[in-house]
């Protein structure tokens, strides 16, 4: 493993995990991907509340929830930055957890999908991606 890269353990599926996969990315820091195996003892003992992607520092440290994450790596890694110099501006891209709607997150929408797609049209789909 590179000694300075992050680890992204998560599934490539998740959204979440795209989206701090192409955060990396865009800023030019190293990182591997890691399969999520399920949480770990070091994740647990890390307070770790579920969910992907957790991120490993080179550090050994780990980190969770993509928004806070990309929020503290701006201030590790502030250039080229992904956040409007204006504050307002930079306030408004950050959605408080009290305004988000769970309704509209993409995962809720995906299932919702899927409830409406045909049974015949589902088992079509498994067999042709098994994996997801």
């Amino acid at each position: 493993m590179r000694p300075n890269a992050y680890r992204v353990h998560g599934m490539m599926q998740s959204y979440f995990t795209r989206k701090m996969t192409g955060y990396l990315d865009y800023k030019g820091i190293p990182w591997l991907f890691r399969r999520f195996p399920g949480v770990s003892p070091e994740t647990m003992a890390a307070c770790f509340q579920g969910g992907v992607p957790v991120v490993q520092t080179p550090a050994g440290e780990f980190m969770w929830d993509s928004t806070a994450m990309i929020h503290h790596l701006e201030l590790r890694h502030p250039e080229p930055s992904v956040l409007p110099a204006d504050p307002v501006q930079r306030r408004r891209t950050t959605p408080s957890a009290a305004s988000s709607s769970r309704a509209t997150s993409p995962s809720r929408c995906r299932w919702r999908a899927i409830r409406r797609t045909p049974a015949s049209a589902r088992t079509c789909g498994a067999a042709v991606h098994p994996s997801g």
